[in-house]
């Protein structure tokens, strides 16, 4: 039954990206539907020959939302551009064949414009940009690569920072974002290495995926209209110490500096750059995010009871992480949650747990001193009666003691362990 229902999932999931992709042809346009249930699809290209390119509202019935990355390639005739207002996003390098392009009367101070939408700047752009007034959509990608930007200001009435907006802009120290803008595409300030702080407006909702991976900042505050926040978005910013989430917010909190959802069930990203001396994981935390603690720099980290789920890359470059325990509740950890630690690291969980037989398959159980149950780096009496304490029921060992306790290395733990770590521990073998 689980079988057949899987198929029919799976079919079903097919007929609706076939839905989504479904390719059709005008006399003018190729086009795309995005949805049949909007009416909505985005242009791919235009007939050969075109001189005068007008985008339509709409085309077949649907109305036209989105300009295809690279679409008029093969149209290097076009030398006019007119783009109805229904376009809400233009993909990367659209224009950049056509001798509308390379037309430099076309330009305003290094960037181009067609209407409402600035389309892209000049590798040359430099030092301070303010984009114009009415300006309310930008396309993917407009500023990528742009080293020498230091400040954008973005006009009110942008109600979104594309995707790869300015990736890559390694000297960009400010942007001024309006009231008006309501999402941060994905990738946006990826590698903006001077971008120490930026203030993000009430009336943002959405903060994309990876949007600010990599780049400056040392602290950032959520609004409290932010909705929603996409994986990794603030990953591999290894300077950044501190998230706070502003008052109001249904959907996010934050403590100690780290970023949970609202009720502090899922913890969702901790900065690299946290003093984790002073920080305490709440109880009430069941999930460690995706990505939840790249970079981090301490040596040994305990993951709080009650946790069930470690998610994909949560440990993902922790460098300096050695040691990570894991409690007994823990039942899910993806394949690569401890990607690039270090080459000492060890997971230290209760024996026939699921870490414990994760940190097994893995080859992360960590190395022992035989008879240390204790872990106080000898061999002695005390380790000899938890090994008894443990054969009568009365105690639990994590995967270390249970190694260290089982000395005969016969995959059990009995009263003859006991008696020879006694025997070690007064010398006698």
């Amino acid at each position: 039954m689980k079988k057949t229902i899987s198929i029919i999932l799976a079919l079903v999931m097919a007929l609706s990206v076939f839905a989504v992709m479904t390719m059709a042809e005008t006399p003018d346009f190729t086009y795309e539907v995005i949805s049949e249930e909007d009416k909505t699809c985005k242009i791919t290209g235009a007939k050969e020959g075109t001189v005068d390119l007008v985008i339509p509202e709409e085309i077949d019935g649907y109305k036209v939302v989105f300009i295809d990355n690279r679409a008029f390639w093969s149209n290097p005739e076009i030398e006019t551009v007119q783009i109805a207002d229904t376009v809400e996003r233009i993909g990367q390098l659209v224009f950049s064949k056509t001798a509308f392009y390379k037309n430099e009367a076309n330009w305003e101070d290094g960037v181009l414009y067609i209407g409402k939408f600035v389309i892209v700047a000049k590798t040359t752009l430099t030092g301070e940009y303010t984009i114009k007034e009415g300006t309310t959509v930008m396309a993917d990608a407009a500023f990528r690569d742009r080293k020498e930007l230091t400040k954008v200001v973005i006009p009110e009435g942008m109600t979104n920072i594309s995707l790869l907006a300015f990736r890559g802009c390694e000297a960009l120290a400010e942007v001024v974002i309006p009231s008006t803008v309501k999402s941060i595409s994905g990738y946006a300030f990826v590698n903006c290495f001077a971008l120490k702080t930026v203030a993000l407006p009430e009336g943002l909702e959405s903060i994309g995926l990876m949007a600010f991976n990599n780049c400056g900042l040392t602290e950032i505050t959520i609004p409290a209209s932010v909705e929603k926040i996409e994986d990794y978005a603030f990953c591999n910013s290894v300077d950044l110490a501190k998230i706070e989430v502003a008052e109001g917010n249904e959907n996010f909190s934050s403590k100690d500096g780290i970023l949970y959802d609202k009720e502090q069930t899922t913890l969702i990203f901790a900065p690299a750059s946290v003093d984790y001396s002073n920080v305490t994981f709440p109880e009430t935390v069941t999930v460690i995010g995706k990505g939840a603690f790249v970079g981090a720099t301490f040596e040994e980290v305990v993951i709080p009871e009650g946790v069930t789920t470690i998610g994909e890359a949560a440990f993902e470059k922790c460098e300096n992480l050695k040691k990570i325990t894991i409690p007994a509740s823990v039942t899910e950890i993806a394949d690569n949650a401890f990607n690039m630690c270090n080459e000492e690291f060890c997971i230290d969980a209760p024996v026939g747990s699921y870490a414990y037989e994760y940190a097994q398959e893995n080859d992360m159980l960590p190395d022992a001193i035989p008879g240390d149950v204790t872990g106080d780096g000898k061999v002695s009496a005390i380790d000899a009666r938890w090994v008894l304490q443990y054969v009568a029921g009365m105690r639990a060992f994590t995967a270390k003691q249970f190694e260290t306790a089982d000395v005969n290395g016969d995959g059990k733990i009995s009263a003859f362990d006991a008696r020879k770590i006694l025997q070690v521990a007064a010398g006698v073998q």
